[in-house]
């Protein structure tokens, strides 16, 4: 029971869990889940998480917690170990929509012909007073509470993230052809930076991250439609595997990408 079905049970607690959060619009699943306490050591196989928007796959990877370090790494160009690492075999990500930046949009044109029908209906003079005597953006202070990052972030500073094997396919199955890298190997730090005194933003998210062997493709698209009716059903599709060398757009041995994203307040 302890070297097979204890790490299935656990597994299956933990995918019930998580779908319950995430509500009916996603979908999880985990194949085995191992916990070892006094080291900080989680180990997961067979993990898949969908969306309507992108799907992600993992053969099997672990998570490191070193939670007896005090003195750990906080920065980008730090040298100490992080306090958390994560590492993942065999990594697949497939982006094939944006129906959240879709709906957003929709909310925004929604919000906007509702205040030009209030303008309409007003005449159009109490809507100019009140934008005329509307406060100014309020300035914070570089000790506003406001200002401070989520709690996982101080809590775990600097991230440490590790891949081996991954791909990424970006395009939908309707499109003529996708985009498709793979990389052997990944190696990384994320961590977060304050915006003092910042008006609009309240932190900064840093993500650097050195790939090896990667290769940028063109490949053609399988035709294949996504379902469209259970959520929880949704699966990325597999491209057409195309000879080595074919619709070929970046190949290098090495590449640094470094991600910098200001989050608004």
């Amino acid at each position: 029971y302890m070297l097979f079905w204890n790490q299935r049970v656990i597994a299956f607690f933990v995918q019930r869990l998580i779908n319950w959060l995430i509500g009916p619009d996603a979908h999880f699943e985990i194949g085995s889940v191992m916990i070892f306490p006094l080291g900080g050591y989680i180990k997961f196989g067979r993990v898949k998480y969908a969306t309507r928007d992108m799907s992600v796959q993992v053969v099997d990877g672990y998570v490191l917690l070193r939670w007896w370090l005090s003195n750990y790494r906080k920065t980008l160009n730090d040298v100490r170990k992080s306090r958390l690492s994560v590492s993942l075999n065999g990594v697949r990500y497939h982006s094939y929509n944006t129906t959240l930046r879709y709906a957003h949009i929709l909310e925004v044109l929604e919000r906007r012909k509702h205040e030009r029908m209030g303008f309409d209906e007003s005449g159009g003079g109490q809507a100019a007073d009140a934008h005329a005597h509307a406060p100014p953006p309020e300035i914070l202070e570089a000790n506003d509470p406001r200002l401070k990052k989520p709690f996982w972030q101080e809590l775990f500073p600097a991230v440490r993230l590790e891949v081996h094997r991954g791909l990424v396919v970006a395009g939908h199955p309707e499109l003529p052809s996708v985009m498709r890298v793979d990389f052997t190997r990944a190696r990384g730090v994320y961590t977060s930076d304050q915006l003092v005194g910042c008006a609009l933003d309240l932190y900064r998210s840093i993500f650097e991250m050195a790939f090896i062997n990667l290769t940028v493709r063109l490949v053609p698209a399988n035709r294949r439609p996504l379902p469209q009716t259970q959520p929880r059903r949704l699966r990325a599709e597999r491209p057409e595997e195309v000879p080595e060398g074919r619709h070929v757009v970046l190949r290098t041995d090495s590449m640094t990408l470094e991600h910098l994203l200001d989050m608004p307040g």
